[in-house]
């Protein structure tokens, strides 16, 4: 009982759950105020919370269950950074049928996706940074 409570009480734990609950509260932003039908819709925020949202919370969560709890706070900002760069350079004007004129179409899921596995890339680069020379002092 006593080893739940300290693991309980522990940094990676309580970063994990900030981490968590930061998704959670990004899903319910996203759900009150950008969902299809809503008043602010906006594309990027609409689709990654509903197709890889919770993907990226378990993602940027169980490495921080383990110490990495810097790559927690990495990756969430990487998701947060993709969902907004994915809304301003996503939406594009292309020929989808020659004979037709320009479509639009929206790229800013995949700026996402990109923006989040780079910054999990970043995030394993830099805890693997940190442990190398952590235990090197």
């Amino acid at each position: 009982m006593d080893r739940i409570l300290r693991f309980l009480k522990s940094k990676r734990f309580i970063y994990s759950l900030a981490t968590a609950l930061a998704y959670g509260a990004i899903y319910l932003i996203s759900e009150r105020f950008f969902f299809i039908g809503r008043e602010y819709h906006l594309y990027t925020p609409d689709w990654t919370a509903k197709n890889i949202l919770w993907i990226a919370c378990i993602i940027s969560c169980i490495p921080g269950l383990f110490g990495w709890y810097r790559f927690s706070l990495i990756t969430l900002l990487g998701y947060i950074s993709g969902v907004v760069l994915g809304e301003i350079f996503g939406p594009t004007m292309r020929i989808l049928d020659p004979g037709l004129p320009p479509m639009p179409v929206h790229d800013g899921w995949i700026i996402s996706i990109i923006t989040f596995l780079t910054a999990c890339l970043i995030g394993i680069v830099y805890e693997r940074y940190l442990d190398k020379h952590t235990r090197q002092a």
